[in-house]
């Protein structure tokens, strides 16, 4: 089978390079990663792969740079990476990607014409999605599309700009009219197939991918400790719960514990000013993934406080539930709907998400021994890498899309 991926994946050092120059720091590499692991997992299956990347820089003058030149590159296991051409400016910038894209999938298309293939998005991306579904109307190819976030949602705790603001009723029009209109989906909850495919088309669910790159064959005992480390990595949005943790942990009393915090979000400033209060807070901002990695190995308990009772969690499986369990750490969670049960028999859950429920529970769980707290760590990482990993879940795709074509 032929596949036409479509993603804003960029290789690992040209993307931190491109967020370093950045005047704003994005906190989206959890996206990076599951794409990266996507492309991964596709390369080891049995199928050619065309990845195509849209490349997700800051439009001018958040980044300087105005003019960008496609080029294209080899990935793994020999994958063809092709990055479009654009401008980058506000909406200029979308307008180019739709019309670069075209010629693209044509002569794909036309390349392959007696094949086996299909099209797939990495989300609902709406200046990409448009002009490939005009084009199926001529050339046929089945259209998927992988959703990790509902596109209306994302708004709702997105900091937006003034042109962001403007655009946003017409974006979520499109939207709305675009999401139904492909050929089947992959979701990371349930709860999205009533939201997204009211066509009743094919769907499965694969909730998260575990990157079993930069963990394989570390020893938990060998790395360096000095103060226990409770961390967490990813978005800091308040609407995230990382007030709720922050508080928490500062009502703690215990001075041989540090809060790691990584990541990028509103709650920066607010950050800064706690850690002139509590010297144990320690905030690294934007870090390179295997620099994290490390960290989370170092810790001693990973948290995810994310509030179970939002409006978008059932819709949701955050990225970071894989990562935290792979890296052998124990992970405390809120029980989030959008988890499936599965995974909560090998996580700490917190019952009582309040500032006053995060302190009782970081100190019930720093009391135990700690040979159970390492083995609840490993139980999970075995359970990730054995049932969640890139192969697993990539063939859970493709076979999906190869019934449906």
């Amino acid at each position: 089978m032929k596949l036409f991926y479509l993603t804003n994946f960029a290789e690992e050092n040209t993307y931190w390079k491109t967020l370093q120059e950045s005047k704003i720091k994005s906190a989206g590499s959890a996206s990076q990663n599951f794409e990266r692991l996507l492309i991964e997992g596709f390369s080891k299956q049995e199928l050619d792969l065309t990845v195509c990347s849209f490349r997700d820089v800051l439009s001018y003058p958040g980044h300087k740079r105005i003019f960008w030149a496609g080029y294209k590159e080899i990935l793994y296991n020999n994958v063809l990476c092709i990055y479009l051409p654009f401008i980058n400016l506000p909406v200029i910038k979308q307008i180019c990607f739709s019309i670069t894209l075209i010629p693209e999938v044509i002569k794909w298309t036309i390349n392959n014409h007696d094949k086996q293939k299909g099209i797939l998005f990495t989300c609902i991306n709406i200046p990409m999605v448009v002009p490939v579904l005009l084009l199926r109307l001529i050339f046929k190819n089945p259209v998927f599309v992988i959703v990790p976030d509902l596109p209306s949602l994302v708004l709702k705790y997105t900091k937006l700009n003034r042109i962001q603001r403007l655009l946003k009723y017409p974006f979520e029009w499109l939207a709305k009219a675009a999401e139904h209109r492909f050929d089947g989906y992959v979701l990371l909850t349930e709860p999205m197939n009533k939201v997204v495919n009211r066509r009743n088309k094919p769907y499965i669910v694969v909730e998260g991918i575990a990157d079993t790159q930069n963990i394989l064959n570390h020893n938990k005992n060998d790395l360096e400790r000095t103060k226990k480390g409770i961390m967490y990595a990813g978005a800091l949005y308040k609407e995230f719960g990382i007030d709720i943790l922050i508080r928490g942990f500062m009502r703690t009393n215990n001075d041989n514990i540090e809060l790691w915090l990584f990541g990028a979000g509103d709650m920066e400033k607010e950050i800064a000013q706690n850690i002139l209060i509590d010297s144990r807070i320690k905030y690294y901002g934007m870090r390179p993934r295997g620099e994290v990695i490390k960290y989370e190995q170092r810790a001693i308990l990973l948290v995810n406080p994310r509030p179970s009772l939002s409006p978008f969690t059932e819709y949701s499986f955050p990225s970071k539930t894989t990562e935290y369990m792979a890296s052998g750490t124990p992970l405390l969670t809120t029980r989030l709907p959008g988890i499936p049960k599965e995974y909560f028999d090998y996580v700490f859950v917190l019952k009582n998400e309040t500032i006053e429920g995060m302190r009782n529970k970081i100190e019930s769980i720093l009391e135990m021994p700690r040979k159970k707290l390492d083995e609840q760590g490993q139980r999970a990482r075995r359970f990730v890498l054995e049932n969640k990993n890139s192969l697993v879940q990539t063939k859970k795709i493709i076979d999906m899309i190869e019934d449906n074509i």
